[in-house]
């Protein structure tokens, strides 16, 4: 059965079926009755066209910068957008441009760190399709791509004072040396915030490869640390354990405060009092923001960040 039979029985031309087909609003109601019509007597089934599939490209870190929480979001996402009838096609960032053109309609990138050549191809489509990303907080993508994020900053200033709040002064940080924003965010909030006590030191700091991270417990215990923050949550059962191993309890000789994505902390002897991510709260924002931008509709704010819960247990004591 061929478009041309059933404009010859609708006494239309083909352009009219077409769009009958795929735009029926811009068809006047009694051209597109008659359309239905003989195709309802013809037995035709018009099948499904390529350009009008609703379709979101959701952009994945590359390993290593895979993290725990981007399975949360990405579940996330893609349960909202499937719930308003969008196909979701997930990519790395380094195939998109090899990508059928149906895929590259709009995206939502999950950003941590990419390399240069990588970020080229983002910043392409980002000024040319509706496109948001988590975690990439920097203006230099595209001034059309909307930014969503976690506030990490804020995330690391929060546990701090919690501490000073407890009365500790020796708080040290211990994190990896990789030079992720969130990451990176997460030290410069603890910074921020001893500087401002002036209570920042140096030593009280450890910025290395996990290998590593037996010695850097054992000079950090040696620095008389009272309190220790750790935003890494792959981490944290490592720094009990060597914690335990020099002979610190926990909260009795040292407080702890870590970062969780699936509440695990909770479950540990004592529970462990924890900065907890607004994964999902990142995910339905993306999504609520992009789904406006592809129906053409104003999205009010264009950099947005999400404030961290603190979920407060038994891990940290009053000095």
């Amino acid at each position: 059965m061929s478009m041309g039979q059933i404009a010859k029985n609708a006494g239309v031309s083909c352009v009219t079926v077409s769009r009958a087909l795929n735009t029926p609003e811009k068809v006047r109601p009694e051209t597109l009755a008659r359309i239905r019509s003989v195709c309802q007597q013809m037995n035709f089934s018009p099948r499904v066209i390529p350009n009008r599939i609703r379709t979101v490209c959701l952009i994945i870190p590359a390993p290593p910068h895979f993290y725990m929480g981007d399975n949360v979001m990405l579940s996330t996402i893609v349960s909202l957008l499937n719930e308003q009838r969008y196909h979701v096609v997930v990519s790395p960032l380094s195939e998109i441009e090899r990508s059928p053109l149906i895929f590259q309609r709009a995206f939502i990138a999950i950003l941590h760190q990419e390399d240069a050549a990588s970020l080229t191809v983002a910043r392409k489509f980002a000024s040319k399709v509706p496109f948001v990303t988590i975690d990439d907080l920097t203006e230099e993508l595209a001034p059309e791509a909307i930014l969503v994020s976690s506030d990490h900053t804020q995330g690391g200033a929060m546990a701090t004072r919690h501490f000073l709040e407890r009365g500790h002064r020796k708080i040290a940080y211990v994190g990896s040396k990789v030079v992720s924003r969130g990451v990176r965010a997460h030290f410069d909030g603890y910074k921020e915030v001893m500087e401002q006590n002036d209570l920042f030191r140096q030593s009280l700091v450890f910025q290395n490869d996990d290998s590593l991270l037996l010695e850097g417990i054992q000079r950090l215990c040696a620095e008389g640390m009272t309190a220790l923050f750790c935003p890494e949550p792959s981490w944290l059962p490592k720094v009990l354990f060597f914690l335990r191993l020099f002979n610190k309890d926990f909260p009795r000789d040292v407080s702890v405060i870590g970062q969780e994505y699936d509440g695990g902390p909770r479950f540990t002897y004592p529970p462990i009092t924890c900065l907890v991510q607004p994964l999902k709260k990142v995910a339905e924002l993306a999504v609520g923001k992009l789904v406006k931008r592809m129906e053409g509709q104003p999205v009010d704010q264009r950099k947005c960040c999400v404030p961290y819960e603190l979920a407060e247990r038994e891990s940290v004591r009053d000095l």
